[in-house]
């Protein structure tokens, strides 16, 4: 696995890179949904105790103003991260994962992303944004192994 890259974000929260990203078009350079995939897929896995609390919240996608404004109703919140995990570890009550593709970039951070991970700071948990599924894996083992 390529080397991952941790530091903090222009906003102030932890951004994880791979030091090496692959070349575009190569099988490693996934969509945001093949990346997300292997990331729920490989941590259920390693760590089935996270099954029905690790989850992904379907807040993206192109869709009609009408149905739109219906899940605005119904409660959907722009910003909301793509994985939340209702466990506390170390000084944490839970976490949050914003991914972005491997070859992402922190352009591609959204300010409504970074407000609702301001605001899950705010109540004791941790937020991240992961540019891959391999830094994201990488920002949940790190997340697991805080002690209290």
């Amino acid at each position: 696995m390529s080397e991952v890259i941790c530091k903090k974000g222009k906003h102030g929260h932890d951004e994880y890179y791979l030091a090496e990203k692959p070349e575009k078009g190569s099988m490693f350079d996934q969509s945001e949904d093949g990346e997300a995939k292997n990331f729920y897929g490989t941590a259920i896995v390693r760590h089935p105790e996270l099954k029905g609390l690790l989850f992904h919240v379907a807040n993206e996608g192109m869709i009609k103003p009408q149905y739109g404004a219906k899940r605005k109703l119904m409660g959907v919140v722009s910003g909301v991260a793509d994985y939340i995990l209702l466990m506390p570890s170390g000084d944490y009550n839970f976490a949050i994962f914003e991914m972005k593709k491997v070859r992402g970039v922190p352009s591609d951070i959204k300010k409504e992303q970074v407000a609702f991970l301001d605001k899950c700071k705010a109540q004791g948990g941790y937020g991240c944004i992961t540019f891959g599924y391999k830094a994201a894996l990488f920002a949940l083992n790190k997340f697991l192994k805080q002690s209290k």
